[in-house]
């Protein structure tokens, strides 16, 4: 979270599985250099079902 700069906050939506920013995703990324793709699934859904 220090190195980041990424709020406790932003870490509780996260876990929550609420949306983050684009930016959050970024610093993440760069901290593990990884790809976006690596941390990130997109799950399809039917918008009936909610």
């Amino acid at each position: 979270m220090a190195k980041t700069r990424i709020s406790p906050t932003t870490i509780s939506k996260m876990v929550k599985g609420e949306a983050v920013s684009p930016v959050v995703i970024g610093k993440i990324c760069r901290e593990l250099d990884s790809d976006i793709g690596d941390i990130i699934t997109i799950e399809k859904f039917n918008l009936e079902d909610n």
